[in-house]
C-alpha cells in the first residue's frame, strides 16, 4: 500500500510470489504455483515425508494468494521469458504475458562458429544441480554407439551432493574415458571447447528460455533439447533450428546420425 501512494508506476524486474504489488512485473516462470517445484524436483518430495508436510503451510499461502490475486480488478502488465513460459502463465493465473526475452551477447560466439575444424565433441553447459537433468547425459553416452564420441559437462557447482552422484555413475558405467564433468571453468576455457564441439545438449526438462543454447547456436553447435521446454518452442521453433528428444535413446540416434554423415552435421551447424 505504501508503495502505491509513493510512487505512479511499480515495475518488478524479479518476481518471487503472487504478483500484487508491482504495475509490471517480469514473471521468469510462475514458481510460486502449488506444485511446480515438483516438476523440477520431483524425488526430493516424492521421497522426504518430512519436506512435504513442511512445504504445506507455504502451499496454503500461496493458494490463498492466487485466489486474492485472481479476484482483483486491477492485474498488472506481466512480462515473461519465452512462449512457454507464458503458456504456463495463461494456465496457471489466467493472464495473457508480454515475452520480452532475455537479451544474450552471441557476437564472442558467432566468432566460434568460423571454425570448421571441429572434433566429435558433444558439450553441455548448465549450472551442476539436479533440475538440470545432467544424468541424462551419461545415460545418452551408455546408448551412443560411436566410440571416439566425447561428452563434456560444463557449469558452475551449485550442488556436491548431485555433483558427487554424477562422478560415480559415470565410474558405474565405466565411461571415464567418454564422460567429463568440468566444473567452474574460466570462459576462455569454456569459448574453447566450444570453438572444437559440434553438438550441444540441453537435457532440462521445463527450462523456461535456455540462453547457453542460443550461445551454442551462435558458435556453430547444432542444438539437441528437451521437447518439454522454452529452447525446444522458442528457440528451435519446433525442429527448425535443431532436434528435439524425449527420451535418452533420441539424443543417441540422432548425435550418431550427425556426426557419421559431415554434409548433414555442417547442413544443421549453418542453420543454428
Amino acid at each position: 500500500l505504501k508503495l502505491r501512494k509513493w510512487y505512479d508506476l511499480v515495475i518488478v524486474t524479479k518476481q518471487l510470489h503472487v504478483p500484487i504489488l508491482g504495475d509490471v512485473v517480469y514473471l521468469h516462470f510462475p514458481d510460486f504455483y502449488p506444485g511446480v517445484e515438483y516438476l523440477y524436483y520431483p524425488y526430493r518430495y516424492l521421497e522426504n515425508t518430512f519436506l512435504r508436510i513442511y512445504s504445506l503451510p507455504s502451499h496454503i499461502l500461496s493458494d490463498l494468494l492466487l485466489r486474492l490475486f485472481k479476484s482483483l480488478e486491477y492485474k498488472p502488465i506481466i512480462l515473461t521469458n519465452s512462449m512457454f513460459s507464458k503458456a504456463m502463465i495463461k494456465r496457471w493465473l489466467g493472464l495473457d504475458a508480454v515475452v520480452l526475452y532475455p537479451p544474450v551477447n552471441i557476437q564472442k560466439y558467432l566468432l566460434l562458429s568460423q571454425n570448421k575444424d571441429r572434433e566429435n565433441v558433444v558439450i553441455t553447459v548448465g549450472r551442476i544441480e539436479k533440475a538440470k537433468n545432467l544424468d541424462t547425459i551419461i545415460n545418452i553416452a551408455k546408448y551412443t554407439k560411436l566410440s571416439d564420441i566425447k561428452y563434456v559437462i560444463i557449469g558452475a557447482l551449485d550442488d556436491h551432493k548431485y555433483y558427487h552422484f554424477l562422478l560415480k555413475s559415470i565410474k558405474r558405467n565405466n565411461l571415464d574415458g567418454k564422460v567429463k564433468i568440468l566444473v567452474n571453468l574460466s570462459e576462455e576455457a569454456k569459448l574453447n571447447l566450444m570453438s572444437k564441439a559440434r553438438i550441444c545438449i540441453h537435457p532440462m526438462k521445463y527450462e523456461h528460455f535456455g540462453i547457453a543454447v542460443v550461445e551454442a547456436m551462435a558458435a556453430g553447435l547444432v542444438p539437441i533439447v528437451h521437447k518439454f521446454s522454452g529452447p525446444w518452442i522458442d528457440i528451435l521453433e519446433a525442429g527448425k533450428y535443431g532436434f528435439g528428444f524425449t527420451n535418452e535413446h533420441e539424443p543417441a540416434e540422432i548425435i550418431h546420425n550427425l556426426l557419421m554423415d559431415s554434409h548433414e552435421w555442417e547442413l544443421w551447424s549453418e542453420k543454428a
